[in-house]
This record gives structure tokens, C-alpha cells and sequence, in this order.
């Protein structure tokens, strides 16, 4: 997930660090062997542009559990590629709004690979599988605002995921809610409580407001991991009375400001180091190093 100067548990710093999905360090010092446990994560930026890039470089160059680069399960909640506002109707128009979520021919390979770990898609997928199967009650009362056999099927494919990448939004919508919130006040199933997410991870953290970063924060993570450069673009705030209301100041910039420990990463990779010596010099206090190419 992270390509760069990445801190290790028993504090060597290494470069260009992979972390493996589904696989963690365990004990101190780092002498003890790698032990398997089942984390999922959740993956959220404020960005739709932002939450594609990630699912693709996620699938890219993360490692499963297994040890194989892209061989694990990842979801996709929310628009697709071109779609420029969401869908209305909610699920009464699921599987009519699927059948546009087809992979087409002449898509990328990004753009196809975002169709298929399409959230929706996927649950479509289900329902027509139970249909097929004999089970009928899937094709009735989908007047409700999310009825059960839909609920089901998202909670499926939600509960089946290492990682899910949706907005930040998206995390807090009405589906998303419904299909991976606990309820402890209304069951006691295993299964339900799986469904929470064990570590959050919120990129361009500082392209966010505040009250957009904590709304993953209800799913009770362990970890909550934010990534983000407070020296470039802040959040966008139209209102100049919540602009001076601090509205725009990220979560990130606000532990930052109390002291939280913030860790650098200090190789850049986009940029001849002739071009880096300015922005390191002038805001980042001579401390950017550019990657041998």
C-alpha cells in the first residue's frame, strides 16, 4: 500500500515497503515469524478519481495473504468510471442500473478491472445466482428502500472482502451502512460483527474536511492509518464564515498541530532531483530525497 520510506514494527526503516494484506508482524523486535490474521480494511479518500486510483494500485502491487501480488479479494463501492452523479431510486432500480455495469470491450484495463470489483455488479451478480437456484423471493417487494434479499447480497459481498475502497461519502451512505454496521443492541452474531473493519486507511487525508475523515471512524477500526501532505491542497470550503470557523482544517492537520507523531516519507518519485531542490529547500525543510530511477 505504501511505495517509500516505510517504518517496520521493530523500527528499521526500509524502502519501497509492500504491505501484505491479511499478514502482520507480531512480538517485538521483529524476530518473530509473520503470523496470518484476518484483517479487512477499508480504503476511503474524498474522491471518486482518488478511490479508483487506489483500488487499481492496490490490485497492482499489494500482496494477499498468500504472498502473490493482487490475490485477494477487493470491492469496489460506488460510481463507476463516467458515471457523473449517482443513481436515484435506490434499490427498485439495482438490477436495471446493473445491466449498464457490463465490462465493455473497449474500456481500459483499469476501467474494466474498477467494473468488475463494482460493488453492485457483484450483488446483482448474487441475486441472479438465487434466482437461477430456485430461490424466487429474490425477484419480489423491492419497493422497500433496501429490502432484505438486497441487503443480503451486499452484506455478502461486503462481508467477503479484504479490502473495500469507496469515498468517504460513500462509507457513511444508507447501503453502505446497512450492509457492514454492527448492531449490538439487536444481534450477537459472529457473522455481523465481521463485518466491522479492523483498519481504515483515508488517503489525501488533508484534501478533507474534518467531519468527511471521521465518518469511517463508526466502523470501530483498530488502526486508523491517514496519508496526506498538509503543505498542499486543503479542503475546499465555499462558505467563508466556515472557512474562518476552521471548517477546512483536516483531521490530519489538527493532530498534527497537537503534537500526534507524523511519519515523513521522504523519497519522491515524480520529479528530476534538479526540479525537487526547491520545493525540499523552500517547504519541506530540506528533507525530500528523490528515488533512484
Amino acid at each position: 500500500l505504501l511505495n517509500g520510506t516505510c517504518p517496520q514494527p521493530d523500527g528499521k526503516v526500509l524502502a519501497a515497503t509492500k504491505i501484505q494484506i491479511g499478514k502482520t508482524f507480531s512480538g517485538s523486535g521483529g524476530k518473530q515469524p509473520r503470523q496470518h490474521v484476518k484483517c479487512r480494511i477499508l480504503v476511503c479518500a474524498d474522491s471518486n478519481t482518488a478511490v479508483n486510483d487506489l483500488a487499481w494500485r492496490i490490485h497492482k502491487s499489494a500482496l494477499g495473504p498468500n504472498g502473490k501480488v493482487g490475490e485477494f479479494n477487493i470491492v469496489r463501492y460506488g460510481m463507476l468510471p463516467g458515471e457523473e452523479k449517482p443513481s436515484k431510486g435506490g434499490s427498485r432500480n439495482l438490477a436495471k442500473r446493473s445491466e449498464d455495469k457490463t465490462i465493455g470491450a473497449g474500456c481500459s484495463e483499469k476501467d474494466a478491472f474498477l467494473q468488475e470489483i463494482n460493488v453492485e455488479r457483484l450483488a446483482t451478480a448474487r441475486l441472479a445466482g438465487n434466482t437461477s437456484n430456485g430461490d424466487q423471493s429474490s425477484g419480489r417487494n423491492r419497493e422497500g428502500p433496501l429490502s432484505k434479499h438486497i441487503s443480503t447480497a451486499y452484506q455478502d459481498v461486503l462481508s467477503n472482502a479484504h479490502v473495500v475502497c469507496t469515498t468517504l461519502s460513500g462509507s457513511g451512505s444508507r447501503f453502505f451502512i446497512d450492509a457492514v454496521a454492527r448492531d449490538d443492541y439487536s444481534s450477537k452474531s459472529k457473522t455481523v460483527s465481521d463485518r466491522e473493519f479492523d483498519v481504515v486507511l483515508i488517503d489525501e487525508a488533508c484534501q478533507a474536511s474534518e467531519p468527511s475523515c471521521l465518518i469511517p471512524f463508526k466502523y470501530n477500526p483498530q488502526l486508523v492509518v491517514m496519508l496526506g501532505d498538509p503543505l498542499q491542497l486543503p479542503a475546499v470550503i465555499i462558505s467563508q464564515s466556515a472557512a474562518k470557523c476552521q471548517l477546512g482544517r483536516s483531521i490530519f492537520n489538527r493532530l498534527e498541530e497537537n503534537g500526534w507523531p507524523v511519519d515523513r516519507l521522504r523519497y519522491q518519485y515524480r520529479m528530476h532531483e534538479s526540479i525537487e531542490r526547491f520545493p525540499s529547500r523552500h517547504f519541506y525543510g530540506g528533507g525530500l530525497m528523490t528515488a533512484p530511477a
